[in-house]
């Protein structure tokens, strides 16, 4: 009995440790990321990844820091790579992808343009037009990643500038399986 209790404890832990760190996800440096990770350059197919981003707040002017949620809808195989980011140029109207394996590993990251930011220009009550960011509230994500072996999971980031460089913000995880 209590060779079964220790390892049912055991067994607990280990599933309670999996899950929060599948769960938890923590703000990263970009140049740490660009700099550690290699983006995959030997992958012959590419995964389109269509995904539903919801909610949060749709704001006029700066963008809000409301995350929402976000469902993959669909997922297909394509011919070729995706392009790698052979000198990345990030913005604050970007963001970053990371595609992990089952264990919680980098494979890749990709930037891709936010389809929440919609840039706009309005006439004002005096006619003038003048430009104003707005961000839409209910969104599709199309993320293009290679088809490497492994990938399990990716994870989406707001980049935000600190001055010095990009820290990017977690905004969710999504897991995608092998897609096969």
């Amino acid at each position: 009995m209590g060779r079964v209790r220790g390892a049912l404890t055991t067994l607990t832990l280990f599933l309670m440790t999996g899950c929060a760190s599948a769960q938890t996800i923590s703000a990263r440096s970009f140049p740490a990321l660009a700099a550690s990770v290699t983006q995959a350059a030997d992958a012959r197919e590419t995964r389109e990844l269509h995904i539903r981003w919801t909610g949060g707040q749709a704001t006029q002017g700066p963008r809000s820091a409301g995350t929402g949620s976000f469902k993959l809808v669909k997922q297909a195989r394509v011919s070729g790579a995706p392009r790698r980011e052979r000198q990345p140029e990030l913005s604050a109207s970007d963001l970053v992808v990371v595609v992990q394996d089952a264990y919680g590993q980098d494979v890749d990251w990709r930037i891709v343009p936010n389809p929440r930011i919609v840039r706009a220009e309005v006439p004002g009550p005096d006619g003038l037009l003048s430009g104003r960011v707005i961000e839409r509230d209910d969104v599709e994500l199309l993320v293009l990643i290679p088809d490497v072996p492994g990938a399990d999971r990716i994870q989406i980031f707001s980049p935000v500038w600190t001055g010095k460089d990009y820290r990017l913000d977690p905004l969710g995880q999504i897991e995608i399986g092998s897609g096969r």
